[in-house]
């Protein structure tokens, strides 16, 4: 199996919009990413946003105009989440997630990512985790069919442990919900590194919970995905925090990782999602990180049983 090697178009952010998206297109493309991942999640927070403005659309298609002139091609992306302006307006998180459908077929990409609600109840709604997370990917359902985009529902880091409430961080849950929709549409996003720190026992910032160990094995969350995973997020960490390391820089298992995708026949993108790794370099350094990522990334692919990646 060979999966192109992706990345978020994050790694340069700048939460002050002072650099265009097509400097950032035209950035991460320079260190050797030919596939990207468009992150609507870096550009829901702030007013200033092109995303939240009148001329959302024209800015879209000119980051489509500079991916294609340079040879790349948008495959994955990040969908708005229910936090910062949007923590309690559920149906302004409903229009700005079907703005980023509406994107994606803009952009050409074939699988937007989401993440289902840790906390229903501060969008005001009564139902259970997973009621209420039916209910609002079922809202969605039309508009993906409509734009030919599929849509796929991350593992998360077990917030609800500090709750009471449903795991769902639990692949056994978060498949209870996928199944639950039309898997035609609707499938899996694998985050290693929500699944690392998960499985090893911890809560944000080191609290120990025992409970969480038997979750520790990827290869056999992975594989018990099987073909409903669609998208990927990869990073790592040390199990304690979600940092969004590059990989070999924390302690996940990249062989078994590679080896549970060779043996669901996965055939999607393999995305970094590890911004970490570039974001508190001195600007001078962060192009040079960036190629590393690429090439380090490319080794962890090529263990595939085929061996080899593919550029675009």
């Amino acid at each position: 199996m060979a999966y192109p090697v992706s990345t978020s178009i994050h790694l340069f952010h700048d939460p002050e919009f002072r650099v265009s998206i097509n400097e950032h297109i035209e950035r991460h493309i320079a260190a050797g990413f030919k596939f990207l991942d468009f992150s609507f999640l870096d550009w829901q927070a702030d007013p200033r946003s092109p995303l939240i403005g009148d001329n959302w659309e024209a800015w879209i298609k000119s980051a489509r105009k500079t991916a294609d002139e340079n040879g790349a091609v948008f495959n994955q992306a990040h969908a708005p989440t229910a936090c910062q302006i949007y923590a309690n307006d559920y149906e302004a998180l409903l229009a700005i997630c079907k703005r980023a459908i509406y994107s994606c077929e803009i952009l050409g990409i074939p699988q937007l990512v989401f993440h289902s609600f840790a906390h229903p109840e501060r969008l005001g709604r009564t139902g259970s985790w997973l009621d209420e997370n039916r209910i609002f990917f079922s809202k969605l359902l039309d508009d993906a069919r409509c734009h030919n985009v599929g849509i796929c529902i991350e593992n998360l880091w077990p917030i609800y442990k500090l709750t009471g409430g449903e795991p769902q961080w639990n692949t056994d849950i978060l498949l209870s919900l996928v199944d639950s929709l039309d898997s035609e549409i609707v499938g899996v996003c694998w985050d290693t590194g929500h699944g690392n720190f998960t499985g090893n026992g911890r809560l944000f910032r080191g609290r120990d919970v025992p409970e969480l160990l038997p979750h520790a094995d990827q290869y056999a969350n992975i594989t018990k995905i099987g073909k409903r995973l669609r998208a990927l997020h990869i990073n790592d960490n040390n199990g304690h925090d979600d940092d969004h390391l590059m990989p070999y820089h924390g302690i996940i298992k990249w062989d078994e990782v590679i080896r549970a995708l060779d043996d669901i026949g996965y055939n999607h993108s393999f995305t970094l999602e590890a911004h970490n790794a570039v974001a508190h370099l001195p600007e001078s350094r962060k192009d040079e990180m960036a190629r590393f990522m690429h090439d380090v990334t490319v080794g962890i692919v090529e263990k595939s049983r085929n061996g080899r990646h593919y550029d675009n």
